[in-house]
């Protein structure tokens, strides 16, 4: 609603009124020739520095020259700046210096813009600050000190905190990362008792490693050995396996927790549980008591949570490093409890790091002086005659070693060990390398087996055999040669001899041939274990041959069937192999004569021959039988040296050697050897023979 035009007059006339007593400096300046219009008493006082006549303000006149005359231009530069600039300026704490003092203003100038966008005023106004900032400035050095209190401070924590995990790191023995930690704590935050604890998974519980207590401690207050996860007597609400975060008391016994609880019947004021998680997993716990409460922001619980992720951490590693620490014992009581000898090298150095008692007392030297001596003075050099056993060269010990650190892996190689005092031993020695988890070779493992006393039985075996063999020899011969005077005598002077004696001749020349057999057969293992056996290889017609070994079989095995398979191959075509041919007959006779062994008279036995599948140029052989077949558990035994199936009968002859000598002979001439059996059904054996076996 309006007023009248004497109400308005009476308005005008106090809102004057008003402006001159109000305590903001107001003025309005006229532009652009900064011609002061008006200006209330408060902006008066905020320009004149003095009473001078000189002084008073130029109301109607240029308040640029004033500005001049009375030295502060800069004000002048204000109101340019917004004229020009059309934007309004503000300054919180303006100063304005007299000759008695300095005084502060908040001072702010506003362009009075017209429709055209020209500005014809500028409306400046003056606030006196003087009393708040002289008022600010009088309590500025207690709260800097105050500030500089709790800098002071948070670097001391800071520190204290530092200095706990540079102490962590300097030790891998978690009682002394307990003691260290807690001296450093306790001598930041005084608790009236303060523990740390590891997680004891066995024993499902927290398990104390050290603990520290003020000399005022009441000596009723719990110092815990053990906290189940489960039954907790720690003044916690949770079990303690799922305590994530800190548990803070600022004062237990304004609780209402019972008297019953150890904390609270010794009078504990504050208290703090810290869980030590690290990666999802419990490593321990911090427990800190107080004679007095303390404040939920205070240091002792910054300490202690700034401490416990260095704490956690070194908890692992100690933990990690303990458990390989036990493993590598472990180990190492194992190794030094084997009879076979262990030594393990190192590449950088060419030392023997490790030994055990087994491998100083082969070698011939101390634990001590295998493990600090550099290899090179562990073998001395030694003469060939020496390395010599049995006819046989075989390698120092020493060069097992040396083979294994040049990345060599050597399995099961016989060696030598000629000790100081010229005493001889035989080992098999294996030899691997050793990587770490980049792939560089660090040093080598080498295992040693001592085998002398193996090789002195089996020595004197060879002998047996061969004194044996030729003592043998002899006499069987002179008993098949009258046996064969005597058959052919009969049939030259057309005698009929008495059946009986027909069949002691008989007989006597047929048990001669198989003792003479069994003899070239126990000769041959010898050979083979004296490395002694050797193959005397020629172009030989594989057809002819094979026509050959089952015509004598035909003669000799009349009460079985035989019957020759040849798939893609033609009768009259030539195969030529370059083998041993009395050892390929030796072989497939021997096969045969098993087929016939264990069959029933009147069953049929198998002899096949095929190309090996392309690309091999080879040649597949077997023997397919109808008898008493080989259980499935024997059949990777049934090639070994004098074994025999369990289920043969006890009334047939043999020793077991027949399949054996039929690996070597295939496998030196480039083939393999294997079988299919069914128990109750047959068997069939299988061997291959290269076309073209390179002559040796």
């Amino acid at each position: 609603m309006g007023f009248s035009a004497g109400a308005e007059a009476e308005i005008e006339k106090y809102a004057g009124f008003m402006l001159e007593h109000t305590p903001v400096g107001i003025a309005l300046i006229e532009m652009p020739h900064f011609r002061l219009l008006q200006a209330n008493a408060a902006y008066r006082q905020f320009l004149l520095r003095s009473q001078a006549p000189e002084a008073r303000l130029p109301l109607g006149e240029s308040f640029a020259e004033w500005c001049q005359r009375m030295d502060i231009p800069h004000i002048i530069d204000i109101l340019k700046m917004v004229y020009q600039s059309s934007v309004p300026y503000r300054n919180d704490e303006f100063s304005v210096t007299t000759s008695a003092r300095t005084s502060y203003w908040h001072l702010s100038v506003t362009p009075i813009t017209h429709e055209d966008g020209s500005i014809p005023y500028l409306l400046v106004t003056a606030y006196d600050i003087t009393p708040q900032i002289e008022a600010q400035r009088q309590t500025e050095p207690e709260r800097i000190s105050e500030s500089h209190s709790l800098v002071a401070a948070e670097l001391q924590r800071l520190g204290a905190i530092d200095q706990v995990a540079r102490s962590v790191r300097q030790s891998l023995d978690v009682k002394q990362i307990s003691q260290t930690t807690l001296d450093i704590i306790y001598g930041y935050i005084r608790p009236a008792h303060i523990c740390l604890y590891t997680a004891a998974e066995a024993q499902r519980a927290l398990r104390k490693v050290s603990s520290r207590s003020a000399p005022n401690c009441p000596a009723t207050h719990p110092d815990l050995p053990f906290v189940p996860y489960e039954s907790s007597p720690l003044p916690v609400s949770q079990p303690i396996l799922q305590v994530r975060e800190p548990v803070f008391v600022a004062d237990l016994q304004a609780t209402a927790m019972t008297k019953e609880n150890p904390y609270m019947g010794a009078g504990v004021h504050g208290f703090i549980y810290i869980p030590l998680w690290y990666q999802g997993n419990l490593e321990g716990a911090l427990v800190a008591s107080f004679n007095h409460p303390i404040k939920e922001n205070g240091w002792e619980l910054q300490m202690l949570q700034g401490s416990s992720t260095h704490i956690a951490s070194a908890l692992v590693h100690a933990r990690l490093h303990k458990a390989l620490d036990n493993e590598h014992n472990r180990m190492r009581a194992v190794l030094d409890q084997l009879p076979e000898g262990i030594l393990i090298a190192e590449t950088t150095s060419g030392t023997i790091s490790y030994a055990n008692s087994a491998a100083a007392q082969m070698l011939g030297f101390s634990l001590e002086e295998l493990t600090s001596k550099p290899l090179h003075l562990l073998r001395p050099p030694l003469a060939q005659e020496k390395l010599t056993v049995s006819g046989r060269t075989l390698l120092p010990w020493s060069m097992i070693v040396i083979r294994a650190l040049c990345g060599e892996t050597i399995t099961s190689k016989e060696t030598l060990v000629v000790r100081a005092d010229d005493s001889q031993l035989i080992t098999l020695a294996s030899c691997a390398p050793l990587y770490n988890e980049d792939g560089i070779m660090t040093g080598a493992v080498i295992v040693f087996q001592d085998i002398t006393t193996q090789k002195t039985v089996e020595q004197h075996k060879n002998e047996f055999f061969s004194i044996a063999n030729h003592e043998l020899r002899t006499p069987v011969t002179v008993i098949q040669g009258f046996a064969e005077i005597l058959q052919l005598k009969a049939q030259q002077d057309h005698e009929h001899l008495e059946p009986v004696v027909e069949y002691a001749l008989n007989s006597i020349a047929e048990q001669s041939e198989h003792l003479t057999h069994l003899i070239e057969e126990m000769l041959d293992i010898s050979r083979l274990e004296q490395s002694q056996f050797f193959l005397r290889r020629s172009p030989c017609n594989i057809l002819t041959l094979v026509h050959n070994v089952l015509r004598g079989q035909e003669v000799m095995a009349r009460q079985h069937h035989f019957s020759l398979t040849l798939e893609g191959i033609d009768e009259n075509e030539p195969l030529i192999a370059n083998v041993d041919e009395e050892r390929i007959v030796q072989s497939l006779n021997n096969l045969i004569n098993n087929a016939v062994k264990y069959s029933s008279p009147g069953t049929h036995v198998e002899i096949g021959l095929r190309r090996g599948d392309p690309p091999s140029d080879e040649l597949l052989f077997w023997v397919k039988d109808e008898g008493i077949g080989i259980p499935a558990d024997e059949i990777p035994l049934i090639f070994k040296r004098f074994y025999r199936a369990n289920n043969v009968d006890e009334g047939q002859s043999g020793f077991g050697i027949g399949l054996y000598l039929v690996k070597e002979v295939i496998n030196r001439h480039g083939g393999h050897v294997w079988l299919e059996s069914t128990p109750g059904k047959g068997s069939t054996f299988f061997f291959t023979l290269p076309m073209a076996t390179p002559a040796t």
